[in-house]
Parts: structure tokens; C-alpha cells; sequence
């Protein structure tokens, strides 16, 4: 059993550095200025993706602070009302 499980993970490998070999001579075939514009449009992508989470981010912070500061309000009121009736009594 042992040696079927050896075998199998042997040929996985296999296909793994077979696969990767592929990718790696496709990769040289392609130009230079293709290889660059394909960087440029990684990088972009990446720069786009990065903006769209820090303002989904400074959000969901805004909210957060917004929602704090409505319980902190609540509290502060409910605190002034039982003073108010402590007071008078």
C-alpha cells in the first residue's frame, strides 16, 4: 500500500515539474515589451485592488466609529437621565 502511495505522489511530482517546464518555456517565447506591458497591467491591476480594499476599509472604519459614537451617545443620555432622577429624589 505503501509503495502504490510513493509511486502515485512520484508521478505527481512529475507532472507538476512537466508542467512548469511549459509555463517556463511559453513564458520565454514571449517579447520583452510583451513581457513588460504584461508586469504594467499586473502592477496596475494590483494598484486598483489595493485602493478598492483601503476604501472599502476606511468604510467600514467610518461606520464603526459612526455606530460607536451613537451607543456612546445612548449611554451618556441614559447615564444623565438616571442621574437626574437620582437628583430628585
Amino acid at each position: 500500500m505503501l509503495e502504490v502511495l510513493v509511486i502515485i505522489c512520484t508521478a505527481l511530482a512529475a507532472c507538476a515539474v512537466a508542467l512548469l517546464a511549459v509555463l517556463l518555456l511559453r513564458d520565454r517565447q514571449m517579447p520583452l515589451a510583451a513581457w513588460v506591458r504584461r508586469l504594467e497591467q499586473g502592477q496596475d491591476r494590483s494598484e486598483r485592488l489595493l485602493r478598492e480594499e483601503m476604501a472599502r476599509g476606511r468604510a467600514e472604519t467610518a461606520r464603526g466609529a459612526q455606530q460607536l459614537r451613537a451607543e456612546l451617545t445612548g449611554v451618556v443620555k441614559d447615564w444623565e437621565t438616571r442621574q437626574s432622577q437620582t437628583s430628585v429624589l
